[in-house]
């Protein structure tokens, strides 16, 4: 059993540390006491908007998006015509004295009328490569959200646990101290009082668990938002 928890402690750091963006050989240490640390999330909302803007890998997927919809205008406005203006400016002459001033000025129209379909099979092509980089990004966002729901009701669901355990933990207490009352009175005997320590002892492990759970929880439902760092971890 010792030597599980030790394998589960161990997991737990590496998860840690490969979040918070260290190197996996960083070794880390745990000052604090394990307890219940209120979130920085608010609501579900709020959590999902905070993903939708933090996540890195979303803000990359829109900028393809948004390259694949320039290169599809770059190509739909081909098929308009173009007005290209020129100047120039200049003088001639053996020398200083009989140089005379030279200009030139013009302008060029340039109207498509026929490439073969060339520009509108670009244009299909581009249009067909944007509309698969808006279904990447939409499928994405979808992904994210569902990731932070599902972090989210785990972190609810922990926090409960630990409410449980917490009352569990009091009321061991409570019994131990009546045993001991108990014993103490001749109305009881030992096997009451040790009874109530091993409750007592069970119910501190089941708060160590469900502490250690919510806090990882509260890890995970960060890390799918987007936030994980250093510092976002009190």
């Amino acid at each position: 059993m010792l030597l599980a928890a030790e394998t589960e402690f161990n997991s737990a750091l590496l998860r840690l540390v490969k979040l918070i963006g260290l190197p996996l050989s960083q070794k880390i240490s745990l000052t604090d006491r394990l307890v219940e640390t209120p979130s920085m999330v608010t609501s579900l909302e709020t959590a999902i908007a905070e993903g939708l803007r933090a996540r890195s890998d979303l803000e990359v997927q829109r900028l393809r998006e948004r390259a694949s919809e320039l290169a599809y205008d770059s190509v739909r406005w081909q098929r308009l015509p173009s007005l290209v203006g020129f100047a120039d400016y200049g003088t001639i002459g053996v020398d200083t004295g009989s140089k005379l001033p030279t200009w030139t000025v013009g302008a060029t129209l340039r109207i498509p009328i026929y490439d073969g379909g060339a520009v509108d099979a670009r244009r299909g092509e581009k249009a067909s490569e944007w509309r698969q980089e808006q279904i990447r990004t939409e499928e994405l966002e979808r992904e994210i959200e569902l990731e932070i729901r599902l972090a989210y009701q785990t972190l609810e669901l922990s926090s409960q646990q630990v409410q449980v355990a917490e009352e569990g933990l009091n009321l061991a207490d409570q019994e131990l101290q009546q045993a001991r009352r108990r014993y103490v009175a001749g109305v009881t005997t030992s096997i009451e009082v040790t009874d109530a320590q091993s409750r007592l002892k069970r119910a501190e492990e089941n708060r160590l668990t469900a502490l250690y759970r919510n806090n990882l929880a509260r890890i995970e439902l960060y890390d799918a938002m987007g936030i994980v760092r250093s510092a976002d971890l009190p």
